[in-house]
């Protein structure tokens, strides 16, 4: 939750996420949550130099997870992160 008195909620969400690896999944034609949300969270985790992979998924909707869970890729990626002293 980031609280309206923090500012843009993209940049303090970037703030706080900037030291955890994240790969941001969304479909193009999402009727439900804008693809442009994901495209400005991932912009602003670049600008603070967190670690992000942006995926944006031709003609899916709102269940891109089924792509993101359903890669071999996604997995491996998934099992190589590891917790780091902050």
């Amino acid at each position: 939750m980031i609280p309206a008195s923090d500012g843009d909620p993209f940049e303090a969400l970037a703030a706080k996420l900037k030291n955890t690896p994240v790969w941001v999944f969304h479909g193009d034609v999402d009727a439900t949550i804008s693809v442009e949300e994901s495209r400005r969270a991932t912009a602003a985790l670049k600008r603070v130099g967190g670690s992000v992979t942006y995926t944006e998924l031709p003609g899916v909707g709102h269940n891109a997870w089924d792509t993101a869970y359903g890669s071999k890729e996604v997995a491996k990626w998934l099992f190589a992160q590891r917790r780091t002293n902050r």
